[in-house]
């Protein structure tokens, strides 16, 4: 019998009103539409508890919309998503045989229980006023009749139950005696009733065992007050505090299409057939969002509830001291509410309709207050489109100096988290004003540009001679004037538009080290976010543009592309890229890469808004010359507006190359998103010519065999000199130049990390020869015998691909492409569909958008209007922008303009990531630094000491942010024992040292919080205990060898992480991350198993409750949690590290390792714990494997160049062909030979299942002598220990069995253990066999193959790495079908961790798989 299946609700299904949250595929969604698809970080405490005593959660019941807080004019039990309830008319009662139906949870389980003598008042609550005493009637209805007023039949039921209970006790005794149980002590109705005059009912009891006391005609002071909201101030409380929590609430979810009340008046408003605003308003929604707060008014009104409430019912209560209040209907509501007490309502009657009289609403709001987004215009901004906001000028519903101010809030708030925008104009708000006077001192606006008024964001790389830099998102050029604004910002400058600012990139087009600077990192933003997947990749280089535009920070905005830096980052961050023809936009005054490909483009919401800019930006410029001029032809007599045709498909031909797409793109969500498209423009007209085949296709795509390699690397180094000559003023001046300044400031630049191998091939070259004029030929002609045959040959006027595979054919002929948002793969990310043309075929190409872009969105309103979910489908409506929101919803379907998903699936826990997208209030966690745009979440060693470095973060902020996220997410992960008291004072200290630049401030740890394995000594306040309350209160003698290396690295000691009790060496049988301290940890990506025993330091790593940790390792407790929790974790060499003041095991296999997010930050703390001590004899010998210099050199980004890996399928890639692991693994060895490992595949371990039997191998033997010999070590030099020897702590568990959960987790291997009598025959018999397996296994194998490591999945490989001392680094390597990570372990030979470190490095920056979890 499992425990707990003896609670009284195990197995009892239980319904949850819409509000309260569940974790799991049920929707929360206060009745409304606006929360359909929101996903909430947690269980709300209420159903965590249900859940431990065995509840069933049936369901979510329907409610009155926003628990009837919308509006005080709708029906009581009426919202959107449930409709009106209505009470079920059952006539008769059921008197046949008994059943399920209407059972009582008591009597399924205990026999009766009667309630003792209580004393109750009696009153009598009527609407608003108080009523004379009556004698209850037995009948509904008055002698005369006439049918009685509602509160009349209300009243007359309450006498009905006074006078039942003068007949049977029954129904009284059906209704309490669930009660009696959840409460103690018998209580009817407590605390906190309405003041009525009280009915006189004539009570006769006959039952002996019911024995009540009535108190008759009370009265309490004010009830009128009370009972009205507006003179008791409860309205004006209630109409702060909801807004003010609400928000809060909002801000929470890990997902949700709405963050905030304004937010779902917006939405309402929207949607207003969808939530009958016409019929039902939304006034109380309206007149909390006009609430500023708990001001002198709220707080007065809060003093006056609290003094209605002392005075009235509880005085009433404590002066005839009453057990209950008794009263009738829930009329008594305001009394119970004002004052936080609580109430049990019992079925007492039905009146002549069968229908108990309903609620009243809690609060009546008279009078309607108008809110709107703008100054009172009902206009809102976000998702608005260039025309909209033109109309919007036209009939004073907005000013440019309203919308600046909304896209500078809206980039404070979200640049913290997206880094998109690099710098903002300081004088954008003036540019503002001035567009404002010039539109209300200008009565004919047809005289005004086309983008007067609007703001445009520009990519950091086009010039504007203004207060703004151009720097490339380099350093390099911070403080560099340019000579003029660039060609495109004359022409927006002309046409009117508010030039916003510069948006971020990937630094010089990701050309300083092509495939090693991520997409979308600049050393002058950082690493720039998806907005819809955080963890996703934002695409490069214009990354920067594409978020802003996505997440509403601007309008529209400018990129540029030499070879898909537009197209890309549309795709992947679902808005409209347009590239245009090389040479139909000027690139004067843009930095350059390959003149004969680059273009600028433009980012926006929509394709209308996308040609609006075209129409502005296309044209010659004497500054461009050549290009421009051959290009002006193409541009029409008119311009490109009028080509918005929504029947532009129809007669349109457009071919399809499937070798484009089809190995690159292997979702199946995305084909047959795309296949449905297919079908869609056939049936708007288009004619598909499908199954193209493209000469020289494989030589195109290839940058390498093209020529376009080689063509950017001489033309890069010759336009980009020419280009910083003509700069007024520079730092540097020629590409040389560059290359130095990254050399001299690699923390700046992250030179070590992601090098510059590009601009020093390029800045080898010399000038354009021969060379590279056949590799320009060589591109000529791939292009005419490719693309522009194949567009001729089939009288093409598009040609059209899911993602980005058309890109290489547009880049090299300098050919257009729009990409249009698509839809969302199963991971959540964006895609797009792109239509690639011919030179100056932008007109058919905007028709053809255009009308896909209008019809896709009709399919999905219909889509919308037919949908009916299932069990695991919700049904929302999306509008296209409310998808960013930094999670992964999967089976989304696409979204532009607006999307509606019929199947949007949400699987529990597959799709979450816990990243807040709007501003916190000081009162909440934070996860960026107020008044810097500096966030800790995910940040690394570097970042952090970046931070510090530039003064925007103190260890002190850093310390304070952790504790607050452990004081968040403890009580679900249980990943942290205990947290340090003195930590802040450490961080007051170093922050005090960095200040003063004492020796040693300049340490990689020095000010960086870490978390230690509650078995590492610490001579301090905390304690060290295993896990077991055995242990607490002991003093140790000293630090941990590897603590005092951490404190002389000036780390901080954050406190102590949970884990497997005792390393998970007490039984075999208990859960692996569960100790009697800290509970059973849970992983931060499933609530699921975490592994253990390292557990609690990988799951506070995972959950950014800490930057680093350490933890131990006998046999797999850091490689499995780290596995587990995608983190990474380094077992260092037996004796690497000091194991002196660690909980021991085994000496000769445990180790001490780091728990970290990267390889860096792990081998960051690894060169600060590794080296020889006094105390632990073993670190004298391992230190000859420290390579001088420490291990950071060997963060090598092509670490896997060379490598010799290898790969033994059997046993530890035994998935099966076609299962998920086998394909993701596959895909990691493609990637390992990609960048330059050759793998030794299907070898063999010798008598490897034996090596893998914890008990036929001998280690089970070993480790129990092992472990008692070397636990009662250190148990007797403890300075002051509750037990000193296994034996006491055995008697200790024994003693404290419910503390320790003996009946449950036994101590089976602690008794083992304790019955071995030191290392005898059969242990020596064990160590040698041990040694003879790792020699003829592991080490032959490694030695025979001339490996550098070993490859395998998750930690299947411990037990071999275990058994000789020997080092394995984990990464992540992915997430399975059910969200829940695996890494990939890389393990080698004794002392080969610099081999390890560049291997793990290298696969870590190639694949970058690690996401963060939703906590």
């Amino acid at each position: 019998m499992a425990p707990g299946s003896q609670s009284r609700l195990h197995g009892i299904p239980v319904l949850l009103k819409d509000n309260i949250a569940t974790k799991d595929k049920l929707n929360t969604t206060g009745g409304s539409f606006a929360l359909v698809g929101s996903v909430v970080p947690r269980d709300a405490g209420v159903v965590t508890k249900l859940r431990k005593v065995g509840a069933i959660i049936l369901g979510k019941a329907s409610l009155g919309e926003w628990s009837h807080f919308r509006t005080s004019r709708g029906p009581l039990a009426w919202s959107a998503r449930g409709g009106e309830g209505k009470p079920e008319n059952t006539g008769q009662p059921n008197t046949g045989n008994h059943d399920i139906e209407e059972t009582p949870v008591r009597s399924l389980i205990f026999g009766p229980y009667l309630p003792t003598s209580k004393r109750l008042g009696i009153v009598k609550f009527q609407l608003g006023h108080i009523s004379k005493t009556m004698e209850a009637s037995s009948t509904p209805r008055k002698k005369e009749g006439k049918p009685m007023s509602r509160e009349g039949r209300a009243v007359s039921q309450g006498g009905q139950l006074l006078q039942s209970i003068s007949n049977t006790c029954t129904l009284s005794y059906l209704a309490l005696r669930a009660y009696r149980d959840f409460f103690g002590t018998f209580l009817f109705c407590s605390l906190k009733l309405f003041n009525f005059q009280v009915i006189t009912i004539h009570w006769h009891l006959f039952a002996t065992t019911w024995i009540f006391v009535q108190i008759y005609n009370l009265e309490i002071a004010n009830i009128d007050v009370i009972l009205n909201a507006t003179l008791s101030g409860e309205a004006t409380t209630l109409l702060a505090e909801f807004k003010i929590s609400l928000n809060a609430y909002l801000k929470e979810l890990v997902a949700s299409l709405v963050r905030t009340l304004a937010d779902v008046i917006a939405f309402n408003d929207k949607f207003s057939d969808l939530e009958m605003i016409k019929e039902f308003e939304q006034d109380i929604f309206l007149a909390a969002q006009a609430i500023n707060g708990i001001g002198n008014t709220e707080k007065a009104a809060l003093l006056n509830l609290a003094k209605l409430s002392r005075d009235g019912f509880e005085k009433v209560m404590k002066d005839n001291r009453l057990d209950a209040l008794v009263t009738s209907g829930a009329d008594a509501a305001p009394v119970l509410a004002i004052g936080g007490f609580l109430a049990i309502s019992v079925p007492a009657g039905y009146d002549s309709s069968f229908l108990f009289p309903p609620l009243i609403s809690v609060l009546i709001i008279a009078g309607i207050l108008f809110f709107s987004t703008i100054d009172g215009e009902d206009f809102t901004i976000e998702e608005t489109t260039i025309e909209e906001i033109r109309r919007a000028f036209t009939e004073d519903k907005l000013t440019s100096r309203q919308l600046v101010d909304f896209y500078l809030d809206r980039i404070e708030t979200l640049n913290p988290l997206l880094h998109s925008v690099v710098e903002v104009n300081p004088d954008a708000r003036d540019q503002a004003d001035e567009a404002d006077w010039e539109r209300t001192s200008n009565r004919d606006s047809s005289s005004l540009g086309e983008l007067h008024g609007i703001p445009v964001l520009l990519k950091d790389t086009i010039a504007t001679k203004d207060k703004l830099n151009t720097t490339a998102g380099s350093y390099a050029l911070l403080g560099s004037v340019v000579p003029r604004d660039a060609g495109v910002v004359e022409r927006l400058r002309t046409a009117g538009a508010v030039i916003l600012g510069k948006a971020s990139l990937t630094e010089w087009y990701s050309f300083r080290a092509l495939g090693h600077v991520p997409n979308g990192w600049c050393a002058r933003a950082g690493q720039a976010a998806n907005p819809y997947v955080p963890s996703g990749d934002p695409c490069g280089s214009s990354s920067g543009s594409a978020i802003s535009v996505a997440a509403n920070m601007v309008a529209v905005s400018l990129g540029s592309e030499t070879h898909g830096s537009i197209l890309c980052p549309a795709d992947h961050n679902s808005v409209v890229g347009f590239k245009p023809t090389v040479g139909l936009t000027s690139r004067a005054g843009v930095i350059p890469i390959l003149p004969r490909h680059d273009t600028i483009g433009t980012m926006s919401r929509t394709v209308s808004d996308a040609v609006y800019v075209l129409d502005v930006i296309a044209g010659f410029d004497p500054q461009d010359y050549e290009a421009t001029k051959e290009a002006a032809k193409y541009i029409p007599v008119g311009g490109y507006k009028q080509f918005l045709n929504p029947d532009g498909l129809k007669g349109k031909r457009l071919g399809v190359v499937r070798n484009l797409f089809s190995s690159s793109l292997n979702k199946s969500s995305v084909i047959q998103a795309f296949e449905r498209y297919l079908n869609t423009m056939r049936q708007r007209g288009a004619t598909i010519v499908d199954n193209l085949e493209m000469a020289n296709l494989d030589v195109i795509q290839n940058p390498a065999r093209s020529g376009e390699l080689t063509a950017m690397l001489a033309e890069f180094k010759v336009t980009l000199n020419d280009y910083l000559k003509e700069l007024i003023s520079s730092p540097v001046r020629s590409l040389a130049d560059i290359i130095a300044f990254n050399q001299n400031n690699p923390e700046l630049e992250k030179t070590a990390e992601y090098g510059q191998g590009t601009f020093i091939a390029s800045e080898k070259t010399s000038g354009f020869g021969e060379k590279e004029r056949l590799a320009v030929e060589l591109m000529e002609n791939l292009s005419r015998n490719g693309f522009e045959k194949l567009m001729m040959e089939n009288e093409l006027d598009a040609m059209v691909t899911p993602g980005t595979g058309a890109i290489p054919l547009l880049a090299i002929g300098g050919h257009p492409g729009i990409t249009v948002p698509a839809g969302y793969d199963s991971d959540g990310m964006p895609f797009g569909i792109c239509f690639g043309g011919l030179k100056g075929t932008e007109p058919k190409l905007i028709e053809v958008a255009y009308a896909f872009e209008q019809a896709s969105f009709l399919d999905k309103m219909v889509d919308y209007a037919l949908c009916s979910g299932g069990d695991e489908n919700v049904n929302i409506l999306l509008h296209r922008h409310t998808k960013a929101v930094f999670h992964s919803l999967p089976k989304q379907r696409p979204g532009t303009p607006m999307a509606s998903s019929s199947l949007l699936s949400i699987p529990l826990l597959s799709s979450l990531t816990l990243i807040l997208l709007l501003k916190i209030s000081p009162g909440c966690l934070c996860h960026s630094i107020v008044g810097h745009n500096f966030s800790i979440k995910e940040a690394t060693v570097h970042d952090l000491q970046l931070a510090f470095k530039q003064n925007k973060l103190t260890s002190r902020q850093l310390v304070e942010f952790y504790l607050r996220e452990i004081s968040r997410l403890n009580p679900i992960l249980e990943g942290v024992i205990e947290v340090n008291p003195d930590a802040l004072y450490q961080a007051d200290k170093a922050d005090y040292e960095r200040e003063a630049k004492a020796p040693g401030s300049q340490s990689r740890l020095h000010g960086i919080p870490v978390l230690l394995k509650d078995n590492i000594a610490t001579k301090d306040k905390l304690n060290t205990t295993a896990g077991s309350f055995a242990l607490v209160g002991s003093v140790v003698p000293r630090d941990a060898g590897v603590v005092t290396k951490l404190r002389k690295a000036g780390a901080i000691i954050l406190g102590k992480a949970s884990l497997g009790e005792w390393s998970h060496f007490r039984t075999s049988r208990g859960p692996l991350a569960w100790s009697a301290r800290g509970g059973e940890g849970k992983n931060p990506y499933t609530l699921g198993e975490p592994c253990g025993s390292s557990s609690g330091s990988s799951i506070s790593v995972a959950a950014n409750m800490v930057a680093v940790s350490l933890g131990t390792e006998t046999d797999g407790s850091i490689i499995c949690p780290a596995s587990f929790n995608a983190v990474v974790g380094i077992k260092p060499t037996v004796g690497l590290t000091s194991r002196a003041g660690v909980i021991p095991i085994s000496p000769r296999q445990d180790t001490v390792g780091p728990i970290c997010r990267t390889v860096s930050d792990a081998v960051y703390v690894l060169d600060a714990i590794v080296g020889i001590d006094s105390n632990d004899n073993a670190t004298i010998k391992a230190s000859r494997y420290i390579p001088n210099g420490g291990y950071r050199q060997f963060l090598k980004v092509d670490g896997l160049r060379g490598k010799r890996l290898g790969i033994v399928r059997n046993p530890f890639f035994n998935f099966g062909d076609k299962t998920f692991l086998h394909q993701t693994f596959e895909r990691h060895f493609k990637t390992l030979r990609q960048r330059g490992a050759i793998l030794v595949d299907h070898l063999e371990i010798a008598n490897i299942k034996t090596t893998l039997d914890y008990n036929l191998s001998g280690e089970e033997t070993a480790l129990l002598s092992e472990f008692k010999i070397s636990l009662n070590a250190y148990l007797n030099k403890l300075v002051a220990s509750p037990v000193r020897t296994m034996a006491d702590v055995i008697a200790f568990n024994y003693k404290n069995p419910e503390l320790e959960m003996i009946k449950t987790i036994d101590q089976e291997h602690f008794l083992s253990a304790e019955a071995t009598n030191g290392i005898g025959k059969a242990e020596k018999a064990a160590l040698s066999n041990l040694s003879k397996l790792s020699r003829d296994g592991f080490v032959k194998l490694m030695t025979k193959n001339k490996l550098d490591a070993l490859v395998t999945p998750d930690f299947s490989v411990s037990s071999v790495l275990a058994i000789g001392g020997f080092p394995g680094v984990s990464v992540p390597a992915g997430y399975d079908t059910k969200g829940v990570p695996f890494g990939i372990c890389f393990g080698g030979l004794r002392g080969s961790e610099p081999e390890l470190i560049e291997i793990a490095y290298g696969f870590e920056q190639a694949t970058m798989i690690r996401k963060p979890p939703p906590f």
